[in-house]
């Protein structure tokens, strides 16, 4: 069975120092789903996180990135 991985960081930027969050999912499409989700208001709210994360994305079973996600500007910061 093929699995996939989702990481989560606080930006692309600190890729290099290790994720912030990991969760193994069983198909693309679910990984693909949390991903999207990692980046959001709400997963940070829900995680009571300072910050959300600003990068997420999906590794397959031999490790080599299938998707990628970033977190889209908040409405107050786009007002800014």
């Amino acid at each position: 069975m093929k699995t996939y991985t989702v990481r989560a960081y606080r930006s692309q930027d600190t890729v290099d120092q290790g994720s912030d969050y990991d969760r193994t999912c069983d198909t693309l499409k679910e990984a693909k789903e949390a991903a999207r989700y990692s980046v959001t208001e709400e997963f940070r709210r829900l995680g009571e996180m300072s910050e959300v994360f600003g990068y997420a994305l999906v590794e397959n079973a031999d490790g080599e990135n299938v998707f990628d996600c970033f977190a889209k500007p908040s409405a107050h910061l786009a007002r800014g």
